[in-house]
């Protein structure tokens, strides 16, 4: 039976017992247990408080209550806290938390929403457009909508909302606002990078042969800057076949055990950079970079290296373009996109091929040069590419960029294949004096047959130092193309890599003489 009633209660100055100034409501709920709930001092309005309490009960009863009615008059910041609380309860990382949360209760605040009625698409996209004007990128707009959608859908799957007001809320499109365009170190940079790195003094606490081996370790994993810092010795399994490094479900940004077959002379490089280190078995994270800012380290680097970090089109390089640089190669070396998306680790294979993958003016002329042979048509010259010579000194010795860096670069044991026809003619503008036939003098040249003295050969060489004219493709194809050396020969240039067979073909540690 509901009633009204004063509680009796001691008067704090005077010790004495006293009725209560509010009336108290006693009832039964719709599951039969006994409640009590303050009321107001007026009496008619504390018995309206009790009418009301008493019609929630018989719609209960009757099953034709409100179950998101206690939801909606609560405020937005009390469900924001323990959607918090969920997060952390998922084992996410602090940041990843403290963002997600910061960014909600930004777009609460700035759009003047209190309570979930008032979550609209008009009042978030307001908000958005302020974003915007006051100088944040259409990026940012999407990642503060992201966070709003994440934590709307929450709502709904906890039975505090009926449906999602945001549902019909997409992205704008990034790349017409692009503030940060990274691209791909192409693989002389890299070549560089890792020489200057490896001889290069001590930057940010870390000596050059480690930072060396970081970007190495990045290039070729794509892992970020947090995993590659978990990585310990016992993150790497050298005895398996494939080798693979594994990185833990805590630092993986998809919060999953990651496994990732390795390079056979990657691993060795790595198993030797180990040994070196004294770090066989040990639990000790290889590269103390967490939470470092490996961007300004690996800017020095390419300073040093005099690689520009920003190119004329305004693209950048950081640390994390080395992940970009991995995806992009798989690409180039005619990995499928499916199998580039689960090496990449990404959940959408958009973001694999358009963001990740950077491919430039040589790579689609090596695509277009793949396509079928022009047929027959009417004239001597009509299906023949004749070689020009440039300058007076005989054909050009510059490499082809498109040749060396396309989808169709040969790979060790592999003949380089071509759709053009050479013409089987004496090459003209020489003052060589041979009358080799083109297709032969371009075969020699690319090659390495050459009947030019010794010193113009060495001469050669010392241009073509730190140059990958001539080799394969080293980076493209991560399952058969070797660890690039620093040069091309061992004779004329101060300094290459020293390998050194081991059980098992691995690679010993590179050193100067």
């Amino acid at each position: 039976m509901a009633t009204l009633y004063r509680k009796t209660v001691t008067d704090p100055r005077t010790g004495q017992k006293r009725k209560s100034d509010k009336w108290w409501i006693r009832y039964r709920d719709a599951n039969g247990k006994d409640c009590r709930r303050a009321g107001f001092r007026d009496k008619q309005a504390t018995q309206q408080l009790l009418s009301d309490l008493l019609r929630k009960v018989d719609r209960q009863k009757a099953g034709i209550a409100d179950p998101f009615e206690d939801h909606l008059k609560r405020p937005l910041l009390k469900h924001l806290d323990a959607y918090k609380a969920n997060l952390e309860a998922k084992g996410s990382t602090p940041d990843y938390v403290n963002t997600t949360f910061q960014r909600v209760r930004d777009t609460l605040k700035g759009a003047k929403i209190v309570f979930i009625p008032d979550i609209t698409p008009a009042r978030v996209e307001g908000f958005l457009s302020e974003l915007r004007r006051d100088g944040r990128s259409v990026a940012s707009s999407n990642h503060y909508l992201t966070a709003m959608k994440m934590f709307c859908r929450w709502l709904v799957k906890n039975k505090r909302m009926l449906d999602d007001p945001l549902v019909g809320l997409s992205k704008k499109r990034t790349d017409v606002d692009r503030r940060i365009e990274r691209r791909p170190l192409e693989p002389d940079e890299l070549q560089k990078l890792l020489t200057v790195a490896r001889t290069g003094p001590e930057l940010m606490g870390i000596s050059g042969p480690d930072r060396a081996m970081i970007y190495c370790v990045a290039a070729y994993t794509g892992f970020r800057r947090n995993e590659i810092a978990s990585l310990t010795a016992r993150s790497f399994a050298f005895a398996a076949d494939p080798p693979t490094v594994t990185v833990v479900a805590s630092y993986s940004k998809r919060r999953r055990e990651d496994t990732l077959p390795i390079r056979r002379d990657f691993a060795g490089r790595v198993r030797a950079w180990i040994a070196q280190k004294g770090l066989e078995g040990s639990e000790t994270p290889l590269w103390p970079i967490k939470d470092m800012k490996t961007a300004d380290m690996m800017r020095a680097d390419l300073e040093r290296a005099g690689i520009d970090p920003v190119d004329e089109d305004g693209r950048s390089l950081d640390f994390h373009c080395l992940r970009g640089t991995f995806i992009t190669n798989l690409s180039r070396a005619q990995v499928s996109p499916k199998l580039a998306q689960t090496l990449a680790r990404h959940s959408s294979i958009d973001l694999t091929m358009n963001v990740y993958t950077s491919l430039g003016l040589h790579d689609q002329q090596s695509a277009v040069e793949s396509l079928p042979p022009v047929p027959g048509m009417d004239g001597p010259t009509s299906d023949v590419l004749e070689l020009r010579a440039t300058g007076t000194d005989g054909p050009s010795k510059e490499p082809q960029k498109g040749a060396n860096f396309g989808a169709n670069s040969p790979g060790p044991g592999r003949p380089r294949t071509s759709s053009t026809t050479i013409d089987e003619t004496p090459a003209k503008g020489t003052d060589d004096g041979d009358d080799l036939p083109v297709s032969l003098a371009f075969r020699r040249e690319n090659k390495g047959v050459s009947d030019e003295p010794q010193e113009v050969e060495e001469a050669k060489c010392e241009r073509q130092d730190l140059n990958l004219h001539g080799l394969p493709h080293w980076i493209l194809n991560p399952a058969r193309l070797p660890i690039p050396p620093l040069s091309r020969c061992d004779s004329n240039c101060s300094s290459y890599w020293r390998s050194k067979g081991e059980p098992g073909g691995a690679i010993i540690l590179f050193s100067l003489e």
